[in-house]
């Protein structure tokens, strides 16, 4: 047997164990597939002083390799996926885990639907990553509810137990939801060595993905107002919620691609070069800023999402209604608490508009005394304005002697100006009656509304509760019925058992009876045949006594061989 039959042997009981070894090219660097990605610089830095202190540890033969936990903090989209493959990958070449497998999971999934049963889902997954690497997306969800909990507790147990000594656990998620989950485990934090950190993306570096995709699937270099396109757009995605880095970027990239595709099915392009044009760039960009918009400012921002031909203004992507920016933490919310979040917030911002209306109303002193017009009231028509302004703004008025013309006609214009804001201030009074009007109506239908979602939210708990009570239920009764079946398996297995023994007891005892019933039917003839000899005269009973027979007296004695010679009798 040589050393290269022992290695095949070893390897292909790990296959057995653990998978196949690796899809990895052999020879390849590890890190090579974060030069595809931007901003990693620190991280591949630190991945190969990592590289190299392991490789040196091994060679040197310092005993044990203690390779730690990873924690990865950033948002989606910033590579911590491919960085946790490469981990796998260098652990795999320095021959420290028999596989490059990477186990990926998120937080919830970690988490059962029932009490009790999330500990076993967790240490079967750390069963199924046993000598290689689990990696845990979303991870700051372990320290929410009863259920993060548990499987918090059962991870840090797992980590320190003998079982799973040869498991790598990475986890990843945004950096606050990470540290409050840190804060819900006292003891988590300390288990894990090497932390990273991955920065969002720059629209530069957007834009030069966006690039090396087309050249990956071999588009011809996109031109000059394309690229704007897409830099003035990851401007404004960036400011958005939800921005997922280079998952948007990918993303717009194959939305761009199929709008290409509908495009050349029934008119191909001509020649072998892959093209695609600005409409193509400009829709797919548009269509991922109007999803990312909250919905009460999709529509005021319609218009303002297209670009111009030669490229994308500074205005090209108005944010909200209003014109402000903002950006609001990036966090992971259902459709349903989005709509309640967006409710709520045009509530806040009606009612301080409303606040700071009835200040400015008190401030000006309009208030009706019930002498001519009221603009609060609401038979008043909005162009109040029209109706308002007077057709001769020089009242009567008389004039002093002496009084200069051109004073004169300065005091005309003075009084022409005021009278002129005070028609203005009239006219906005009556707008702004006229805009908190509407805002009340628009408050009060955005309160139906809420708690129409707040009773359709009570509703769909009731029916989870309800499915969940069910659900319990059948689980029940189908262990209940498995039970069942199991013991009536067992019973019928006994009966069958018992049923075989009894017939080879039965047969064992015929057999013993067949054999002392031709044991006796012989010495009865032996009887006979002595007798016939007659030696003994008193007719004594016949007695076997070592090679022959002796006769209940003693006196007498007839041996086998004279039995044999007589009557041919072999006894």
């Amino acid at each position: 047997i040589k050393l290269q039959d022992v290695k095949m042997a070893l390897d292909g009981l790990i296959q057995v164990r653990v998978g196949k070894l690796s899809d990895f090219p052999v020879g390849s660097d590890p890190l090579g597939e974060l030069d595809s990605l931007f901003r990693m610089e620190g991280i591949k830095q630190k991945l190969q002083r990592l590289q190299k202190t392991w490789a040196v540890a091994k060679l040197e033969g310092d005993g044990p390799l203690h390779l730690g936990h990873f924690v990865f903090t950033g948002a989606p989209g910033t590579g911590k996926t491919t960085v946790a493959r490469a981990i796998a990958r260098v652990l795999f070449g320095l021959q420290l885990k028999p596989s490059d497998k990477l186990v990926e999971t998120t937080g919830l999934d970690l988490q059962a639907e029932y009490l009790g049963q999330t500990a076993a889902k967790v240490n079967a997954l750390l069963g199924e990553a046993k000598g290689a690497c689990l990696f845990c997306d979303e991870a700051y969800t372990l320290g929410r509810g009863q259920f993060g909990k548990e499987a918090c507790d059962t991870l840090v147990a797992g980590m320190t137990s003998e079982e799973f000594k040869d498991v790598l656990i990475i986890l990843a998620g945004y950096p606050h939801e990470m540290d409050e989950m840190f804060k819900s485990n006292a003891g988590l934090k300390s288990r894990f060595n090497h932390f990273f950190t991955f920065p969002d993306w720059h629209p530069n570096d957007c834009v030069a993905f966006f690039q090396h995709c087309a050249k990956r699937d071999k588009f011809m270099q996109l031109d000059q107002a394309s690229l704007d396109v897409v830099r003035h757009g990851f401007e404004q995605l960036v400011k958005l919620d939800g921005f997922a880095n280079g998952r948007d970027v990918t993303a717009v990239w194959n939305d761009a691609k199929s709008l290409r595709a509908e495009r050349i099915y029934d008119c191909p392009e001509d020649g072998a070069a892959k093209t695609l044009r600005l409409e193509e760039v400009r829709e797919s960009i548009s269509s991922m800023i109007q999803s990312r918009l909250p919905k009460h400012a999709r529509m005021t921002t319609l218009e303002d999402t297209s670009f111009s031909d030669t490229g994308a203004s500074s205005s090209t992507f108005s944010m909200y209604g209003d014109g402000t920016k903002k950006s609001p933490p990036r966090t992971q919310q259902t459709k349903e608490q989005e709509q309640l979040q967006a409710s709520k917030e045009d509530l806040d911002d009606q009612q301080e508009y409303s606040e700071l209306h009835k200040k400015d109303a008190s401030l000006q002193g309009y208030e009706s005394n019930g002498e001519g017009d009221d603009p609060t009231d609401p038979s008043v028509p909005d162009d109040y304005s029209s109706n308002r302004l007077p057709d001769d703004i020089d009242r009567p008025c008389g004039r002093d002697d002496g009084v200069p013309d051109d004073v004169w006609e300065e005091l005309q214009e003075a009084k022409k100006k005021e009278q002129q804001e005070e028609h203005d201030l009239a006219t906005l009074k009556a707008e702004l009656d006229a805009a908190a009007r509407r805002e009340e109506e628009a408050r009060r239908a955005h309160e139906a509304e809420l708690r129409r979602l707040q009773e359709e939210q009570e509703r769909l708990e009731l029916e989870l509760a309800r499915r969940k009570a069910e659900e319990e239920e059948r689980k029940r009764l189908e262990a209940e019925k498995r039970r069942l079946e199991e013991e009536a398996r067992k019973k019928k297995d006994e009966e069958e058992r018992r049923r075989h023994e009894a017939e080879m007891e039965r047969k064992r005892k015929e057999a013993m009876l067949h054999r002392l019933k031709e044991m006796k039917r012989k010495k009865e003839m032996i009887q006979k045949r002595l007798r016939q000899i007659g030696k003994c005269p008193m007719g004594f009973e016949w007695h076997k006594c070592g090679g022959g027979w002796r006769c209940g007296g003693g006196s007498h004695y007839v041996s086998d061989q004279q039995l044999h010679d007589q009557y041919g009798y072999d006894v």
